[in-house]
């Protein structure tokens, strides 16, 4: 009993201040980093704003009640409701604790979920001179790479409309063709991808672009590092000629015939 009174004491005195500082941090860390990076995180998000709102009503009673006794402003009138703002405080106290404790389990969580893929990497500017050389000879990652086809035959559904040119990364130079049927997705994975690029700042499955009523329309594919079209971070954007798309270190160039 005299534990519990110290850690409500502590809590009032000055722990649900920091508690809320706290929870309001993490909450906001856990928001905007996901967004940025385009991680999904509901659970996190719902947890440290669960854990925020449980600490309001312990610092409502630390200035409605406990900060008045202190300084002596209780009256006689208020002794009458002894039982019940007891009740009260340990009530909200309690809440409050577990609404800290919550926080902070948000925010390992989410921080343990953000470190799961290893090539998490701040994203470089356009501007950036990247060290290129010439394209690795083996790859650990890469189980096969889509042969550039020379001559096809193709249906009229099918039909060449535009390419990606390599400018800058691993595979500078390098074109791949894009048809008006179907879809390519772009990644390391050299069996999920249709266009695979050795480059480990890539996701396995990082983006994707499809013909779409008349025009190429690229998706990212909730990479960690993101998908970048003309230095601005998209999720769905229709391409232009002359589009610069940056996935990692790899620079292309969208043309259209």
């Amino acid at each position: 009993m005299i534990g519990l009174l110290a850690i409500l004491i502590w809590w009032y005195d000055w722990g649900v201040l920091a508690g809320l500082v706290l929870a309001a941090a993490l909450t906001a860390w856990i928001f905007l980093d996901s967004q940025r990076r385009m991680i999904e995180a509901l659970i996190w998000r719902v947890l440290s704003v669960v854990g925020l709102v449980m600490i309001l009503p312990s610092l409502y009673e630390k200035f409605q009640t406990i900060d008045r006794i202190f300084a002596g402003r209780f009256t006689a009138a208020d002794l009458t409701g002894v039982p019940q703002i007891l009740q009260r405080v340990l009530l909200f106290g309690a809440l409050g604790l577990v609404g800290g404790i919550l926080a902070i389990v948000a925010g390992f969580g989410y921080l343990i979920l953000r470190q799961r893929e290893p090539d998490d990497y701040p994203y470089p500017p356009l501007g950036e001179t990247i060290r290129e050389g010439p394209p690795p000879a083996a790859s650990t990652h890469r189980t096969r790479i889509p042969p550039v086809q020379e001559t096809e035959v193709m249906v009229e559904s099918e039909r060449a409309m535009a390419w990606l040119a390599v400018k800058s990364g691993p595979w500078r130079g390098k074109r791949f063709d894009l048809t008006t049927g179907g879809r390519k997705d772009i990644g390391r994975d050299g069996i999920k991808c249709d266009i695979v690029l050795d480059d480990p700042k890539v996701g396995r499955e990082h983006a994707r672009i499809q013909y779409e009523n008349g025009r190429f329309v690229i998706y990212d594919l909730a990479s960690r590092n993101g998908t970048f079209v003309n230095k601005q971070r998209i999720q769905r954007q229709t391409l232009m000629d002359d589009d610069e798309i940056a996935l990692g270190k790899t620079r292309l160039v969208f043309k259209e015939v």
